[in-house]
């Protein structure tokens, strides 16, 4: 685990939840190598980067996210992290390469697991800069996660563009997201997707089932940090805009 960038803390509390399930600060603060002056700073960190989960309540307690969870959440940031060192450096390194070729290849990372998904929005959301794009068919499963970035975003003026379903009007999470930022509704809007900045874009997959046993599929998101995928997106959510 330290080959994937964990530190000692990490992997203490990490492990230890897998183990236990649930335990309060105090607790973990117990744990070899975590003093107690350090544990929130670490256990806050490792929210961010989707490692562990946050339950309210008095104590407050933390829960471990899956192994496959917590591992596409650390390689999400990765990439995060990459690519924003690698926009630094390209235009550099194309100076010397050349004219552009007329096929770019770009990564895109698939995202597994609600709670990775849902870190993953919240990343793209914190990390908005000027202009956010987002379209929301489930308030239920996606707003509250963001709903405090939504803030942050609104009182650092960041322009932000909210298109919900039709079908979540009247909702506790419609009138809550209406009252942070104006929003537009469309019907039969298919999944949810953000674009942040005209370049970080998460698309995530409307719930479905499969075949005549109505077996529910798994919802991913993929990820991506291009500005030719954002701009497609972008293009998509004008026109339901527009519509």
């Amino acid at each position: 685990m330290k080959n994937l960038g964990f530190t000692d803390y990490f992997v203490s509390i990490y492990v230890t939840l897998l183990k236990h399930k649930e335990l309060d600060a105090r607790r973990l603060s117990e744990l070899p190598n975590v003093p107690y002056s350090r544990v929130y700073e670490v256990l806050n960190e490792m929210i961010e980067k989707g490692v562990i989960i946050k339950i309210d309540g008095r104590p407050s307690t933390y829960s471990a996210t899956t192994p496959r969870e917590m591992l596409t959440s650390l390689q999400a940031n990765q990439n995060q992290f990459f690519e924003q060192n690698a926009r630094v450096i390209r235009p550099y390194l194309e100076s010397l390469f050349g004219p552009e070729k007329s096929a770019v290849e770009t990564s895109l990372s698939i995202i597994y697991g609600n709670n990775a998904i849902c870190a993953r929005l919240t990343n793209v959301i914190k990390s908005t800069a000027q202009s956010l794009s987002l379209a929301i068919a489930d308030l239920e499963a996606y707003f509250p996660p963001i709903s405090t970035e939504l803030e942050r975003l609104k009182a650092r003026n960041v322009h932000i563009t909210v298109i919900v379903d039709d079908s979540q009007k009247g909702t506790p999470n419609f009138n809550q997201i209406s009252s942070l930022v104006s929003v537009k509704t469309s019907p039969d809007l298919l999944g949810t997707f953000a674009i942040a900045d005209g370049i970080n874009v998460l698309i995530i997959s409307p719930k479905a089932t499969q075949g005549s046993t109505h077996t529910p599929l798994e919802v991913i998101g993929l990820s991506s940090s291009h500005s030719s995928v954002a701009y497609v997106f972008q293009a998509i959510f004008q026109k339901i805009i527009e519509k």
